[in-house]
């Protein structure tokens, strides 16, 4: 597939609308999920008879972290890594009219969402300034396709 030209790019405001589009979502389920999981986690504890107790004093603080944390990975595995490769969007992207694309045109590896994904903690590390530079750069890059090899196009779907 031959590389997009500049038409072809996302416009920067379609990206930000349909990042805050998705970071909400993502929350929202996360909190859901984060819950849910912990519930689980707690009631399978309980009929194993490894805690007791009311809930509040059920986990080590340590055991909280450690399964939110897992949960939350792979809820951004299904929300974000497995559509994007499956599909080039997430829902945010889908609604925007928006998808990602290697930086040749060709469809998305799962290798390179992954690390696109992952990269969404490196662009907020520097305080959201990696995804600001998707406004300055000549082919609309923020920092995480920088990582990634992506590049993020209009979309007729």
């Amino acid at each position: 597939m031959a590389e997009p030209t500049i038409a072809e790019y996302a416009p920067s405001s379609r990206r930000a609308l349909a990042h805050i589009i998705d970071f909400s979502i993502f929350n929202a389920l996360g909190i859901v999920v984060g819950y849910a999981v912990l519930g689980i986690a707690f009631a399978l504890f309980k009929a194993l008879g490894l805690i007791s107790g009311p809930m509040n004093s059920a986990f080590h603080p340590y055991l909280n972290i450690a399964i939110d944390g897992l949960s939350t990975l792979a809820l951004g595995y299904v929300y974000y890594v497995w559509p994007q490769f499956h599909w080039g969007q997430s829902l945010g992207k889908k609604w925007m009219k928006i998808e990602i694309v290697m930086l040749n045109g060709d469809p998305l590896t799962q290798r390179a969402s992954l690390i696109r994904t992952a990269g969404y903690l490196v662009s907020y590390a520097v305080l959201g300034c990696g995804f600001l530079m998707a406004y300055f750069h000549p082919k609309r890059q923020a920092l995480h396709d920088l990582m990634a090899g992506t590049i993020t196009i209009r979309s007729e779907v």
